[in-house]
């Protein structure tokens, strides 16, 4: 009868266990599912302890021995299988040995009692072992579903950094094009102021605004090729240029704002060749 016990209830875990699909199943069909199971898991273990009162002979130590082993072996077996709940073992673990400790505690016997004492160590000692490995288990989940969670935010920075990338390349081909266009009536007014203006001083103010809206422009063209940057569309253009004639036109942009600002402003200027892009 409690062989038969045993596998009919094996198979309606087995049965039960085969109607379940994880990866369809809903959140409170999975907890609904771990419920049931802690339950048949309580039985089996129900069902196990018996052993220790069915067959328990004081009279054949054998007997007694064997049944001691057998349930060490199972209580060893489900630490493996069942500590990733600590409850569930306990559910497995106490209805197993509780019996037969009782038992053992019963007899007359020293011996027996020695035995009870000692398979209550074991239990107590499967008890700690069940809650570290519980804990481990625990802590590997969370790990794992931190680095998840890190993954997904680092893919949502990096999809948002993206973004304002390419609204940044909008923005500044949208500037650059729109500044264009007022650079381009200044210059055909310097034209015209050009043509109308004979003082030498009046002359060389006039060509120092036409160098400035020059050197904006160049900027202008850096600003866009900036936005180009980003889709790797810039090529160089080397050639062979003065770095000296670079640097004094460079200085013609600070020269102004030196005099604003009461400061001498000195370049000693040497004439280089170099092979470069002088625009980058």
């Amino acid at each position: 009868l409690w062989l038969s016990a045993m596998c009919i209830f094996a198979l309606i875990r087995y049965l039960h266990y085969r109607t379940f699909n994880l990866a369809t199943a809903s959140y409170q069909k999975i907890i609904s599912f771990s419920k049931v199971q802690a339950v048949m898991i309580f039985v089996t273990g129900s069902i196990w302890g018996a052993a220790g009162l069915i067959f328990f002979d004081p009279e054949e130590l054998q007997n007694v021995v064997f049944i001691i082993l057998a349930f060490v072996c199972m209580i060893a077996a489900s630490l493996a299988s069942l500590s990733s709940r600590s409850i569930t073992f306990s559910l497995f673990a106490i209805p197993v040995t509780v019996p037969l400790i009782i038992n053992m505690f019963l007899q007359e016997q020293i011996f027996y009692l020695w035995m009870g004492f000692g398979f209550t160590a074991y239990l107590l000692a499967s008890f700690t072992f069940s809650l570290n490995l519980s804990r481990v288990v625990h802590n590997s989940l969370k790990l794992k579903y931190e680095n998840l969670d890190l993954i997904v935010d680092l893919k949502a920075q990096t999809e948002k950094a993206n973004t304002a990338n390419k609204e940044k390349s909008r923005f500044l081909a949208a500037t650059s094009h729109d500044l264009r266009q007022p650079l381009h009536a200044v210059n055909l007014f310097y034209e015209i102021l050009k043509q109308k203006v004979t003082e030498p001083e009046q002359l060389e103010d006039l060509e120092n605004i036409h160098r400035g809206l020059d050197s904006l422009n160049s900027l202008l063209d850096i600003l866009f090729d900036i936005s180009r940057l980003d889709a790797e569309a810039v090529e160089e253009n080397k050639t062979t240029f003065n770095l000296g004639l670079t640097l004094q036109n460079l200085s013609r942009q600070f020269e102004l704002d030196a005099q604003q600002k009461g400061i001498e402003f000195n370049l000693e200027r040497e004439d280089h060749l170099i092979y470069s892009d002088s625009d980058l």
